[in-house]
């Protein structure tokens, strides 16, 4: 299962990204299930992102669908916190049956990382350091979510030749946040499109072995699709760094419900 999807309801996706066509794809790769998770990113610095989905409406799009497809094709959300609009966040996922929610932090005090904001007289690991505060606020917030995603956000972005956390510097904050996805039964993402940013390993392999050895098991894996051909993009090579980090199971998440599936 896809857990990280993004159709033309996003405004940052392809005009093409709708759900048949993913469902064909998956077939294709072999993928039985899609969550779809568009942005919600409340009151965003960014105006691309000002469109919030009418999501009663998508829930009939999806629904007629479903019917023309045995994929299992389930509505989700991509959440993105900010410390101001949390009851907002909150009060979306109560109206609307999400089967699954992603967490998100595109933005730190208002400056956004993609934009090259966040950066702008920082040191790199200083950049990072306000990045990790803001993701431990996030999921102590009480905001409602299943996954953490992309917690590597962060290092896609900004004038640098090597993108890593300083673990040394930054394990207390990484360990804080790790705990408390494990007390709160969250699970972590492990995003496959972040490849493309540091070809040959993915980014948060320290991490991972980190959130394995604190008793961390909770894993989803999401393509961050933005493009019909991007999903399920280097679930094989994902799933092998798993096994290599200790994990025998990833998470499967339906109607808000974890479960544990074998790692194949």
């Amino acid at each position: 299962m896809d857990h990280h999807i993004h159709t033309f309801h996003s405004p940052d996706a392809s005009k093409n990204a709708t759900f048949l066509r993913y469902a064909q794809i998956a077939k294709e790769k072999g993928l039985s299930a899609l969550a779809f998770t568009e942005h919600v990113d409340f009151d965003c610095p960014t105006p691309l992102f000002h469109h919030i989905p009418d999501f009663y409406a998508y829930q009939r799009m999806l629904k007629a669908a479903q019917d023309d497809t045995d994929i299992k094709l389930y509505m989700g959300v991509e959440l993105g916190y900010q410390p101001h609009v949390k009851d907002a966040m909150t009060t979306l996922v109560k109206a609307h049956p999400f089967s699954f929610i992603n967490l998100s932090v595109h933005y730190v005090n208002g400056l956004d990382p993609y934009s090259g904001e966040l950066f702008e007289g920082r040191d790199q690991q200083d950049a990072y350091a306000l990045y990790l505060e803001a993701v431990y606020e996030a999921v102590t917030s009480g905001v409602p979510f299943d996954s953490l995603a992309h917690l590597d956000y962060v290092l896609r972005y900004g004038p640098f030749k090597t993108r890593t956390f300083d673990l040394d510097r930054h394990h207390v904050i990484i360990n804080r946040i790790l705990t408390v996805l494990i007390e709160q039964d969250h699970a972590l993402e492990v995003n496959t499109g972040s490849y493309r940013y540091t070809p040959g390993d993915h980014p948060i392999t320290p991490i991972l072995k980190r959130y394995h050895a604190l008793g961390g098991r909770r894993i989803t894996l999401g393509s961050d699709a933005h493009r019909v051909d991007e999903l399920g993009r280097n679930f094989p090579i994902a799933k092998a760094l798993l096994k290599a980090c200790g994990f025998e199971d990833i998470t499967i998440i339906v109607g808000r419900q974890k479960q544990q599936v074998p790692i194949k």
